[in-house]
């Protein structure tokens, strides 16, 4: 039976790879430049062909966050019709290099193909060295990476690992606690932190009996019984 199986998933696999393409884009990666947090949204276009033999639609484009909204037609394209992706990256929560992965999936009404495009760039601030390395202030002088944490395109039933850094920018210690929903386990290093210390937390996501399309979920933080902000988790089930 397990020799069945495996033999029905590889011929699945070797289909898959055997459908021919849907899309070709010219420049999969566009390269941004440098820019400054403050000056505003950075847009980049992503130029395809339907390179099919019939029209070709595409459904959605997903950013892996909530920083990059993407604009496209879902109009059909003909064969060796051209259009453009309009990527809008908001630049203010970010910092340093960036590598901002969008995936485009389209149909020739018989079957899907994914394509992955990337904006890639600079960010520049006016801020201290934790500032930087950990943009996003959760409150209390608490700081850690990202307020939004990308889990990407996934299948229901996985289990997603995540480590999230944490980092005392205050003058005082602190003594942590988290709390989140029954899909988020988790566990830390330390939860007590001197001034200047950092600690990880390391979460598993269960995405068990979620529906096919995007979903979204938080960490919540404490000091001693305030009430800290959050983090939050997204991604989507294909």
């Amino acid at each position: 039976m397990y020799l069945s199986l495996l033999l029905g998933s590889l011929r699945l696999a070797s289909a898959a790879e055997d459908q021919p393409r849907l899309l070709q884009f010219a420049q999969p990666v566009v390269e941004v430049g440098t820019v400054r947090f403050d000056a505003g949204p950075v847009e980049a276009s992503f130029e395809c062909e339907n390179i099919a033999s019939e029209p070709v639609t595409i459904l959605e484009v997903r950013s892996q966050c909530g920083c990059v909204v993407a604009e496209f037609s879902r109009k059909a394209l003909k064969p060796g019709e051209k259009t453009a992706i309009r990527a809008v990256l908001d630049p203010s929560g970010t910092f340093g290099e960036q590598k901002r992965y969008l995936t485009v999936v389209a149909t020739n009404g018989s079957y899907r193909r994914l394509n992955t495009l990337q904006m890639h760039g600079f960010v520049q601030r006016d801020q201290t060295e934790s500032e930087i390395r950990f943009p996003c202030l959760v409150g209390g002088g608490l700081r850690t990476e990202l307020c939004t944490v990308g889990l990407r395109l996934r299948k229901a039933g996985e289990q997603i690992r995540r480590s999230v850094v944490l980092y005392n920018d205050s003058d005082a210690p602190m003594r942590l606690s988290w709390k989140a929903g029954r899909r988020i386990k988790g566990s830390w290093k330390k939860a007590s932190l001197a001034p200047g210390e950092r600690t990880t937390l390391e979460l598993v996501y269960d995405t068990q009996g979620l529906p096919a399309g995007d979903f979204t979920d938080e960490v919540q933080f404490f000091l001693g019984r305030k009430r800290l902000g959050s983090i939050e988790l997204k991604g989507t089930i294909e």
